[in-house]
Protein backbone atom coordinates (compact mmCIF):
# COMPACT_ATOMS: atom_id res chain seq x y z
CA UNK A 1 0.00 0.00 0.00
CA UNK A 2 1.48 3.40 -0.94
CA UNK A 3 2.53 5.46 2.04
CA UNK A 4 2.49 9.27 1.80
CA UNK A 5 5.76 10.67 3.07
CA UNK A 6 6.50 14.29 3.96
CA UNK A 7 9.43 15.78 2.04
CA UNK A 8 12.70 15.53 3.88
CA UNK A 9 14.27 18.80 4.99
CA UNK A 10 17.27 19.85 6.96
CA UNK A 11 17.27 22.16 9.95
CA UNK A 12 18.32 25.14 7.81
CA UNK A 13 15.33 24.67 5.49
CA UNK A 14 12.70 24.86 8.29
CA UNK A 15 11.01 28.16 9.12
CA UNK A 16 8.63 27.89 12.08
CA UNK A 17 8.44 31.39 13.51
CA UNK A 18 12.21 31.67 13.69
CA UNK A 19 15.22 31.45 11.38
CA UNK A 20 15.83 27.82 12.44
CA UNK A 21 13.55 25.19 13.94
CA UNK A 22 15.16 23.09 16.67
CA UNK A 23 14.20 19.39 16.82
CA UNK A 24 12.84 18.24 20.19
CA UNK A 25 15.73 15.84 20.85
CA UNK A 26 18.57 18.33 20.55
CA UNK A 27 20.38 20.66 18.22
CA UNK A 28 19.46 20.44 14.55
CA UNK A 29 21.77 18.73 12.13
CA UNK A 30 21.78 17.24 8.65
CA UNK A 31 22.66 13.75 9.98
CA UNK A 32 19.65 13.64 12.36
CA UNK A 33 17.14 14.49 9.65
CA UNK A 34 18.82 12.10 7.25
CA UNK A 35 18.40 9.32 9.82
CA UNK A 36 14.67 10.05 10.10
CA UNK A 37 14.25 10.04 6.33
CA UNK A 38 15.99 6.65 6.04
CA UNK A 39 14.73 4.79 9.13
CA UNK A 40 11.02 5.58 8.95
CA UNK A 41 10.55 4.17 5.42
CA UNK A 42 12.74 1.18 6.34
CA UNK A 43 10.55 0.48 9.39
CA UNK A 44 7.38 0.60 7.28
CA UNK A 45 8.85 -1.74 4.66
CA UNK A 46 9.98 -4.16 7.40
CA UNK A 47 6.51 -4.20 8.94
CA UNK A 48 4.99 -5.05 5.56
CA UNK A 49 7.51 -7.82 4.99
CA UNK A 50 6.90 -9.35 8.42
CA UNK A 51 3.18 -9.36 7.81
CA UNK A 52 3.77 -11.04 4.46
CA UNK A 53 5.87 -13.79 6.05
CA UNK A 54 3.32 -14.43 8.76
CA UNK A 55 0.60 -14.84 6.15
CA UNK A 56 2.57 -17.65 4.57
CA UNK A 57 3.35 -19.25 7.95
CA UNK A 58 -0.34 -19.40 8.77
CA UNK A 59 -0.86 -21.69 5.78
CA UNK A 60 1.75 -24.32 6.62
CA UNK A 61 0.47 -27.86 7.14
CA UNK A 62 1.29 -31.56 6.70
CA UNK A 63 -0.78 -32.19 3.58
CA UNK A 64 2.12 -32.86 1.21
CA UNK A 65 4.64 -34.16 3.74
CA UNK A 66 5.75 -37.83 3.49
CA UNK A 67 4.07 -39.66 6.39
CA UNK A 68 7.36 -40.70 8.02
CA UNK A 69 8.39 -37.03 8.23
CA UNK A 70 5.28 -36.29 10.25
CA UNK A 71 6.23 -39.06 12.71
CA UNK A 72 9.83 -37.85 12.64
CA UNK A 73 8.80 -34.54 14.24
CA UNK A 74 8.80 -36.34 17.60
CA UNK A 75 10.37 -39.74 16.96
CA UNK A 76 13.19 -38.35 14.76
CA UNK A 77 13.67 -39.37 11.14
CA UNK A 78 16.34 -41.85 12.22
CA UNK A 79 13.78 -43.40 14.59
CA UNK A 80 15.91 -42.67 17.64
CA UNK A 81 13.95 -40.13 19.66
CA UNK A 82 15.91 -37.83 21.92
CA UNK A 83 13.43 -37.81 24.79
CA UNK A 84 11.78 -40.66 26.66
CA UNK A 85 8.35 -39.12 26.11
CA UNK A 86 8.48 -40.65 22.62
CA UNK A 87 9.64 -44.24 22.02
CA UNK A 88 12.46 -45.21 19.70
CA UNK A 89 10.94 -46.73 16.57
CA UNK A 90 14.12 -47.63 14.67
CA UNK A 91 14.32 -51.36 14.00
CA UNK A 92 10.95 -51.97 15.68
CA UNK A 93 8.56 -54.68 14.42
CA UNK A 94 6.47 -53.22 11.59
CA UNK A 95 3.31 -55.00 12.70
CA UNK A 96 3.54 -53.40 16.13
CA UNK A 97 4.02 -49.87 14.73
CA UNK A 98 1.09 -50.23 12.31
CA UNK A 99 -1.16 -51.56 15.10
CA UNK A 100 -0.36 -48.66 17.42
CA UNK A 101 -1.16 -46.13 14.68
CA UNK A 102 -4.50 -47.85 14.09
CA UNK A 103 -5.20 -47.99 17.84
CA UNK A 104 -4.51 -44.30 18.32
CA UNK A 105 -6.74 -43.43 15.37
CA UNK A 106 -9.56 -45.62 16.70
CA UNK A 107 -9.05 -44.24 20.25
CA UNK A 108 -8.18 -47.68 21.61
CA UNK A 109 -5.00 -46.10 22.94
CA UNK A 110 -4.27 -42.60 24.22
CA UNK A 111 -1.27 -40.81 25.69
CA UNK A 112 -0.66 -37.80 27.91
CA UNK A 113 -1.65 -34.61 26.16
CA UNK A 114 -3.21 -36.37 23.17
CA UNK A 115 -0.30 -35.74 20.78
CA UNK A 116 -0.58 -39.10 19.03
CA UNK A 117 -4.35 -39.02 18.83
CA UNK A 118 -4.10 -35.67 17.06
CA UNK A 119 -1.10 -36.25 14.79
CA UNK A 120 -2.24 -39.67 13.56
CA UNK A 121 -5.15 -37.98 11.82
CA UNK A 122 -2.58 -36.30 9.53
CA UNK A 123 -1.62 -39.74 8.14
CA UNK A 124 -3.94 -41.75 5.91
CA UNK A 125 -4.69 -45.27 7.21
CA UNK A 126 -3.48 -46.71 3.89
CA UNK A 127 -0.06 -45.19 4.71
CA UNK A 128 0.31 -46.95 8.08
CA UNK A 129 2.10 -49.97 6.64
CA UNK A 130 4.53 -47.76 4.71
CA UNK A 131 5.34 -45.75 7.83
CA UNK A 132 5.87 -48.97 9.80
CA UNK A 133 8.13 -50.40 7.11
CA UNK A 134 10.20 -47.20 7.00
CA UNK A 135 10.99 -47.21 10.73
CA UNK A 136 11.39 -50.99 10.91
CA UNK A 137 14.01 -50.77 8.18
CA UNK A 138 16.21 -48.29 10.03
CA UNK A 139 19.33 -49.27 11.96
CA UNK A 140 18.32 -50.12 15.54
CA UNK A 141 19.22 -47.75 18.36
CA UNK A 142 22.25 -48.44 20.49
CA UNK A 143 21.73 -49.58 24.08
CA UNK A 144 21.17 -46.86 26.65
CA UNK A 145 24.08 -45.94 28.92
CA UNK A 146 26.66 -48.43 30.08
CA UNK A 147 26.35 -52.17 30.67
CA UNK A 148 23.78 -53.52 33.10
CA UNK A 149 24.89 -53.48 36.70
CA UNK A 150 23.55 -53.40 40.20
CA UNK A 151 22.83 -49.86 41.30
CA UNK A 152 20.36 -47.29 42.50
CA UNK A 153 18.00 -45.47 40.13
CA UNK A 154 15.82 -42.66 41.48
CA UNK A 155 15.92 -44.19 44.94
CA UNK A 156 15.13 -47.72 43.70
CA UNK A 157 17.69 -50.46 44.24
CA UNK A 158 18.23 -52.26 40.94
CA UNK A 159 18.60 -56.04 41.06
CA UNK A 160 19.73 -56.85 37.54
CA UNK A 161 19.90 -60.60 38.12
CA UNK A 162 16.27 -60.62 39.29
CA UNK A 163 15.21 -58.45 36.34
CA UNK A 164 16.93 -60.82 33.91
CA UNK A 165 15.14 -63.82 35.49
CA UNK A 166 11.77 -62.06 35.18
CA UNK A 167 12.40 -61.32 31.52
CA UNK A 168 13.66 -64.79 30.61
CA UNK A 169 11.67 -67.01 32.98
CA UNK A 170 8.75 -65.01 34.34
CA UNK A 171 7.38 -65.95 37.73
CA UNK A 172 5.58 -69.28 37.40
CA UNK A 173 4.32 -69.26 40.98
CA UNK A 174 2.28 -66.14 40.18
CA UNK A 175 1.28 -67.34 36.74
CA UNK A 176 3.33 -64.54 35.18
CA UNK A 177 4.80 -65.58 31.81
CA UNK A 178 8.33 -64.76 30.77
CA UNK A 179 8.57 -61.44 28.92
CA UNK A 180 10.83 -63.21 26.44
CA UNK A 181 7.99 -65.53 25.41
CA UNK A 182 6.61 -62.65 23.32
CA UNK A 183 9.20 -59.89 23.23
CA UNK A 184 12.36 -61.80 22.42
CA UNK A 185 13.94 -60.79 19.12
CA UNK A 186 13.75 -64.20 17.46
CA UNK A 187 10.05 -64.93 18.05
CA UNK A 188 8.17 -64.67 14.72
CA UNK A 189 5.00 -65.95 16.38
CA UNK A 190 4.44 -62.61 18.16
CA UNK A 191 4.62 -59.93 15.42
CA UNK A 192 2.55 -57.46 17.48
CA UNK A 193 4.71 -57.67 20.63
CA UNK A 194 7.33 -54.90 20.43
CA UNK A 195 11.04 -55.17 20.95
CA UNK A 196 11.80 -53.74 24.39
CA UNK A 197 15.58 -53.68 24.23
CA UNK A 198 17.51 -50.42 23.65
CA UNK A 199 14.36 -48.47 24.52
CA UNK A 200 14.17 -45.44 26.82
CA UNK A 201 13.94 -46.89 30.33
CA UNK A 202 11.53 -44.15 31.48
CA UNK A 203 9.23 -44.95 28.56
CA UNK A 204 9.19 -48.64 29.51
CA UNK A 205 8.44 -47.77 33.14
CA UNK A 206 5.51 -45.58 32.13
CA UNK A 207 3.99 -48.19 29.80
CA UNK A 208 4.16 -50.95 32.42
CA UNK A 209 2.58 -48.68 35.02
CA UNK A 210 -0.10 -47.62 32.54
CA UNK A 211 -0.97 -51.27 31.84
CA UNK A 212 -1.02 -52.01 35.57
CA UNK A 213 -3.23 -49.05 36.45
CA UNK A 214 -5.63 -49.29 33.50
CA UNK A 215 -4.49 -46.20 31.58
CA UNK A 216 -3.42 -48.42 28.69
CA UNK A 217 -5.59 -51.34 27.63
CA UNK A 218 -4.97 -51.93 23.93
CA UNK A 219 -3.62 -55.45 24.47
CA UNK A 220 -6.81 -57.31 23.57
CA UNK A 221 -5.55 -60.52 25.16
CA UNK A 222 -5.17 -58.76 28.51
CA UNK A 223 -1.72 -60.28 28.98
CA UNK A 224 0.06 -56.99 29.56
CA UNK A 225 -2.58 -55.81 32.01
CA UNK A 226 -2.07 -59.02 34.05
CA UNK A 227 1.72 -58.80 33.86
CA UNK A 228 1.69 -55.15 34.94
CA UNK A 229 -0.58 -55.96 37.88
CA UNK A 230 1.86 -58.64 39.08
CA UNK A 231 4.89 -56.33 39.10
CA UNK A 232 5.99 -54.05 41.92
CA UNK A 233 7.36 -50.58 41.24
CA UNK A 234 10.86 -51.83 42.02
CA UNK A 235 10.54 -54.70 39.56
CA UNK A 236 9.24 -52.39 36.85
CA UNK A 237 12.17 -50.01 37.26
CA UNK A 238 14.67 -52.90 37.33
CA UNK A 239 13.20 -54.48 34.19
CA UNK A 240 13.27 -51.17 32.33
CA UNK A 241 16.86 -50.51 33.42
CA UNK A 242 17.94 -53.99 32.31
CA UNK A 243 16.16 -53.90 28.93
CA UNK A 244 17.28 -50.41 27.97
CA UNK A 245 20.89 -51.58 28.20
CA UNK A 246 20.48 -54.64 25.96
CA UNK A 247 21.27 -54.38 22.23
CA UNK A 248 18.23 -54.69 19.98
CA UNK A 249 18.47 -57.89 17.99
CA UNK A 250 20.13 -59.99 20.66
CA UNK A 251 18.72 -63.48 21.22
CA UNK A 252 17.40 -64.42 24.67
CA UNK A 253 20.30 -66.74 25.48
CA UNK A 254 22.73 -63.84 24.85
CA UNK A 255 21.12 -61.52 27.37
Amino acid sequence: MPVAMAPCTTGTDMKVGSPRAVPAWGQPGRSQWLAVCVLVPAFLVSACLVGHIEAYADGLGYEDAPPQEICGLCHSLDGISRTSRFPKLAGQKPGYIAKQLADFLAERRANDGGQMSAIVTEIKPRQFDAVAAYFAGLAPPPPVGGPSAEGNVAGTVIDIAAARRLFLEGRPEDGMPACASCHVETNPAAPLAPYLTAQHSDYLVKQLRDFREGRRANDVSGTMQRVGAALSDGEIVALAHFLSRQPRGRAAHEM
